[in-house]
Order: C-alpha cells, then structure tokens, then sequence
C-alpha cells in the first residue's frame, strides 16, 4: 500500500500514457501539462517503489525527451545521465543479488535499458558537439545492442526486429560519430570502420521499415556522407601525392640545370 496515501502504478501509467498525448498530439500539444504530470507520476513511483527502481529511470527519460524538443539540451543531459546511473547501478546489484558476474554477457546479458540510457545520452552529446565523448559511449552501446541481438537473447528486447532495430539505431549514431570525431591523421581508418558499422545497420531498417522511413532516410544520409567523404579524401590523397611528385620533379630539373651551369664555368 502506499505510504503516503498517492495514488498506486496503474494511475501512474495513465498519467504516462496522457503525458504522451500532450506531447505528440499538435492539436492538444502542451508542454507544461507533460510536466506537470511526470513529476506527480515522478512522486507516485517513489512512493510505491522507493527510489531505487527502474521506474524513476523511465520519468526521468521521458521527462529528457521533452526537454530535448525544447531545445534545452544540457538540462535533457543531466536527465538522461541520472536515468543512466540509475539503470547501472541496478544492473549491478542486481547481479550481485544473483551472484552473476556483470561481465559474463552469456549468462547474465546487458540490460537494454542500459544501452537506451547509453544511445540517449550520446545523441544529447552529439548534439552538442562534444563527439569525442559520445564515442566510447557509443561503442559500448553498440557492443551491448550486438550481444542483445543474439538469438537466444532476443527475448529481453521483445522479440528479434526490436533487438535488431535497437542495433541498428546505436550502429547509425556510432558511425556518424566516428567520422565527425577522428583525427585528421587518422581519416583513412575512420571512414573504413564507419562504412562497414552502418552496412547491418542499412540492411536492417531497409528489411523492416523501408526505404521511406525516417529511420531508413537517416542510416542512407550517414552512408552516403561516408562514401562521399572516402572519394574526397582519395582525392585530395592524390592531389597531394601529385604536388610531391612535381616538387621532386622541379627540384631534380633545377639541379640537373645548376649542375650543367657549374658544368661550363
């Protein structure tokens, strides 16, 4: 029973569910009143649940989104790393609970929640501009979204196109990423890894959603800026090793000219 007299999880998940409206709706669309009932949706959950429950997780999350379409984008950054760290300290009493190692991805596999809060957060740092520190985060979702994809796993994300969708969501985020963040220097490698990241990715909304699709026309966007960023980068290689080999040329001329000057005197 409640401790505090609030209503129970299943108003809470009608409130949830009418925050939604408010926010997709364009004829109801109110920011304000998705607000105000997250955070009384906020309250019911900790007073049912106590504060270390998934369910603060999920308010603060949705609560993020709407700061993200706002465009407040540091306040949607701090939401979505409190929902992180909630989500990995969890995970981890949760496997000591069980006496599982947290890196045995066989027997005791990643939360997806952990690779949501993981995708949600880089995309709010991508946004930003800071890519060198979506990156890590990226990869690690990815590895997370690749080990929830294997079949016999396909279970924790609801069935198989949820798992590999989820997939393909962090892979289209990670190769975006990687050609943004790399080093000049190291250019060649980078678009290399991009390309071959988004390749599954492309395959699988194709397979599920389309070519029309949203989610489809971001993947092509991200592959096609790859390849075309592979041909400039091929070009501009050559045009570079093109000027070097005419330096050398005009050097090696001026010094067989010099030689037949001193030649004569």
């Amino acid at each position: 029973q409640s401790r505090t007299g609030q209503a129970g999880p299943e108003v809470a998940v009608a409130m949830v569910n009418l925050a939604r409206i408010y926010e997709v709706d364009l004829n109801l669309r109110d920011f304000d009143k998705c607000y105000k009932l997250l955070d009384e949706v906020l309250v019911i959950y900790e007073d049912f649940y106590g504060v270390d429950h998934e369910s603060r997780a999920e308010v603060w999350e949705n609560i993020a989104n709407l700061k993200d379409q706002e465009g407040l984008l540091s306040e949607a950054l701090a939401l979505h790393r409190l929902s992180l760290n909630l989500r990995q300290q969890l995970f981890s009493a949760a496997s000591e609970y069980m006496g599982l190692q947290e890196d045995d991805e066989r027997g005791n596999p990643p939360w997806p929640t952990v690779a949501d809060s993981l995708n949600a957060v880089s995309e709010i740092l991508l946004d930003l501009g800071e890519i060198q520190e979506a990156i890590p985060l990226l990869r690690r979702a990815v590895h997370m979204r690749t080990v929830l994809a294997e079949p016999h796993h396909y279970h924790l994300s609801k069935g198989q196109e949820n798992a590999l969708m989820a997939l393909a969501t962090c892979q289209t985020n990670l190769a975006f990423a990687i050609i943004q963040g790399e080093k000049r220097a190291h250019h060649t490698d980078a678009y290399m890894e991009a390309r071959e990241i988004i390749k599954p990715a492309y395959a699988v909304r194709m397979k599920y959603l389309g070519v029309r699709a949203i989610q489809t026309e971001q993947t092509l966007n991200v592959q096609g800026m790859i390849e075309e960023l592979i041909v400039d980068y091929a070009a501009e290689k050559e045009k570079i090793q093109m000027e070097k080999r005419y330096a050398v040329e005009k050097a090696e001329k001026q010094a067989a000219k010099q030689a037949v000057r001193d030649a004569k005197a």
